[in-house]
């Protein structure tokens, strides 16, 4: 029988150690799960624009976070949608909203109207029937209310400091428990037999020991090097999902992953640990630059305009 895990430890910060340590805080604020969070005195915080999508609110509402408090403790600005420069051709663009466009007719999509008539030439720019689209463009913003109509109704996400993101979060973490250590890790000790990580040595000699390790050190990939001769073929150094060792003395339905072992998008990765396999997390950002406006929460305010090149 499996032992329940009693302690989780977090190997880096940022925005992705930071959001792990707090949803954990969160999630198991009233169990006694000891969570600590390891990262580098050594590597410095960035601050850069960080560009996140709509599933960002659900998180934020998910840890109870205000809304007011995160942005002036963020200098967030809210995002609208994405623009694609070069869509499908040079000097071609596509504006991606948070939010449908149109509304369906007779329960057809508004979209299969909206092709019959572009056609014939009735119908103007796909993004002309999006509020979302439109505020975007004019550069405005306004919370929807919440009995707004169909055609009234958007989604939203923001862009933020990464930097202060991660302080925000840290004080959050921190206050529901969550042990900061600040210490570079030297290598990680493993069982001898199964070759899963136990602890965490760290540069002064001393040991950081849990049973579920996450490793959120990004492209350093901290928990990936002890697995540098299963995970090294083709992956240009991003993170991949790496076989579990299963424990000799359980019956499990766990198979060896078949080679060869495709790198994760966006900084995502599985690693082997103690009791089980562990999920890194990461913000989700979208490179683009951002017109920043300023921002008044307390009426109608202006909100940047996001591009990305592809």
């Amino acid at each position: 029988m499996l032992e329940p895990i009693s302690s989780l430890v977090i190997v880096g910060g940022g925005t992705a150690g930071w959001m792990t340590a707090a949803f954990f805080a969160k999630r198991f604020a009233d169990t006694p799960l000891k969570i600590t969070l390891v990262e580098s005195p050594d590597t410095g915080t960035i601050g850069v624009g960080e560009a996140t999508v709509p599933a960002m609110k659900l998180f934020l509402n998910d840890l109870g976070i205000n809304e007011r408090e995160f942005i002036q403790a963020t200098k967030a600005t809210f995002k609208l949608g994405i623009d694609f420069d070069g869509w499908h051709k040079p000097g071609a663009a596509f504006f991606h909203p948070f939010a449908p466009f149109g509304v369906s007719i007779a329960k057809v999509p508004f979209h299969h109207y909206w092709v019959y008539e572009r056609r014939s030439g009735k119908a103007g720019p796909l993004d002309d029937y999006s509020l979302a689209a439109q505020l975007a463009r004019q550069h405005k913003f306004a919370l929807a209310k919440d009995d707004a109509s169909e055609l009234a109704c958007f989604n939203y996400a923001y862009h933020f400091d990464a930097g202060l993101f991660a302080q925000y979060l840290q004080g959050f973490a921190t206050i529901r428990g969550v042990t900061h250590v600040p210490a570079t890790i030297s290598h990680c000790q493993q069982c001898p037999s199964s070759g899963a990580i136990t602890a965490l040595v760290l540069a002064d000699g001393s040991l950081l020991e849990g049973d579920f390790f996450i490793d959120c050190s990004g492209f350093r990939g901290l928990l990936r090097r002890p697995y540098a001769q299963v995970t090294s073929t083709g992956t240009n150094g991003c993170p991949v999902i790496a076989p579990s060792p299963c424990p000799a003395n359980i019956k499990t339905s766990c198979h060896p992953i078949p080679a060869p072992l495709l790198p994760l998008r966006g900084g995502n990765g599985a690693f082997p640990c103690n009791t089980g396999t562990a999920t890194a997390m990461s913000t989700p950002a979208i490179t683009c630059a951002m017109k920043m406006r300023s921002l008044n929460l307390s009426k109608t305010c202006k909100a940047g305009r996001w591009r990305r090149h592809v």
